[in-house]
């Protein structure tokens, strides 16, 4: 495998070149996971998606990269940003009520917090680095992210949490690490490191590899991986599918999806854990845990992507 600083900085500074030229991106973590990190909810029953739940998700149907959120069947589509700059990887906090999402501020990518309606605009990262991939506690209080701070060349990250208003920044891995992900119980973090699936408790602890996910791989190829509700399974990408392990690692399956290649992006699941959300050519798409009833979430932009669910709230 290659050298891992290298690979990073080959799979960043690819990325920075694709958000310039506005072309359809080759998702990777070390990517920041930036475009398309959409925080969304599906409430589902027998597998279906209904209208219970709302998705958020980054598009670029009006030019830049926009924030929008919808419905979990795909419809009642709303855009929640409007400013000049791309923004991308939206996350929803558990009460529905605010989402986290990255934009460039002043030649960096930073976190920003605005409210499902649009109001309310924040920034709440410090602005001495690239800040990307936002993920809340499940209490609320917290949001969990990669940093490149301690990187002089401000491109090999590493997983700290923050809290709600950027206050109290604290480092909790040492990388080069990715894409973390909040379990739903809030004792754990899952993450990427070195194209494998690691996770550690909430203080940083007790990391350790539970997928090795070492292939021989292009620079820009990547994995993503999203906790069950229970929090007693992990869905992760991997050769363009859907797998599911349980937290240990053990007894992986894949998720068939019929002829639709998965991206290299960040997926999610239903809150009742019977449905898996993931990006496509072609934008967005659902499937039962158990490969049934593929679907294509109502969104025809390849640029959108990359859901991330959550369940109905009070707007």
């Amino acid at each position: 495998m290659r050298a891992e600083a290298d690979a990073c900085r080959h799979r960043t500074l690819r990325y920075l070149s694709d958000v310039s030229s506005r072309r359809q991106l080759h998702y990777t973590p070390c990517a920041l996971w930036l475009f398309f990190l959409a925080a969304s909810t599906l409430s589902s029953c027998g597998g279906r998606a209904n209208e219970q739940g709302w998705i958020a998700f980054a598009s670029q149907r009006h030019g830049n990269y926009d924030i929008f959120i919808m419905k979990g069947n795909g419809t009642a589509t709303v855009r929640v940003t409007q400013e000049s700059a791309d923004e991308f990887s939206p996350a929803f906090s558990p009460s529905g009520q605010r989402i986290a999402f990255v934009a460039r501020d002043r030649g960096l990518f930073q976190i920003f917090t605005v409210n499902r309606d649009g109001s309310n605009l924040a920034k709440i990262s410090d602005g001495t680095a690239h800040d990307t991939a936002p993920s809340w506690s499940p209490d609320g209080y917290r949001i969990a992210f990669v940093s490149a701070r301690q990187d002089q060349s401000l491109l090999i990250q590493q997983v700290y949490v923050m809290n709600a208003d950027g206050s109290g920044v604290q480092q909790l891995s040492h990388g080069p690490d990715e894409a973390p992900v909040w379990s739903p119980d809030g004792r754990r973090i899952l993450f990427v490191r070195r194209f494998a699936l690691y996770t550690m408790d909430a203080d940083g602890s007790n990391a350790r590899a539970l997928v090795d996910l070492g292939r021989t791989l292009e620079p820009t190829s990547a994995t993503f991986g999203a906790w069950a509700p229970d929090s007693r399974t992990i869905a992760f990408v991997q050769d363009g599918a859907l797998h599911l392990t349980d937290i240990d690692g053990s007894t992986p399956k894949r998720v068939r999806t019929g002829n639709v290649r998965v991206a290299d992006a960040p997926i999610a699941w239903s809150p009742d854990g019977k449905n898996l959300a993931f990006s496509a050519e072609g934008g967005l798409y659902a499937v039962g845990t158990d490969g049934r009833n593929l679907r294509h979430l109502g969104t025809t932009q390849n640029g959108d992507g990359a859901p991330n669910w959550i369940k109905s709230k009070r707007r």
